[in-house]
């Protein structure tokens, strides 16, 4: 299994949606206060995984959900621990805004 379709299950939660997406394109927004990490993580998104594209990366999370307010993407890869704004704060955000965007949480840190 390619890392795209485990993404689409990771969306979906279903192996059968993913086989059957075909050339359904997925929105993904990362969130990462390193700007290098960032840049890495949409690299291998798109060279992994060609039925995502990365729409945008933020150094922050409030940058990041100025953004979300006015589009709509499918997937959030986010930090942890950002200044500005905590990719915990940005997903409690998006679920208090009744959005049902899937937001995946990452962290270099051993505890947060």
């Amino acid at each position: 299994m390619d890392f795209s379709a485990r993404l689409c299950i990771m969306l979906t939660g279903r192996l059968a949606d993913s086989e059957r997406m075909g050339a359904q394109m997925w929105s993904v927004v990362v969130v990462d206060d390193e700007k290098n990490f960032c840049t890495l993580l949409s690299e291998y998104i798109h060279a992994l995984a060609p039925r995502f594209q990365v729409a945008a990366c933020f150094q922050d999370g409030r940058a990041a959900w100025n953004f979300l307010r006015n589009h709509n993407v499918d997937l959030v890869i986010s930090d942890v621990r950002m200044p500005h704004m905590s990719g915990l704060d940005l997903a409690q955000r998006l679920f208090a805004d009744d959005r049902s965007i899937p937001v995946v949480l990452i962290s270099g840190y051993s505890e947060f």
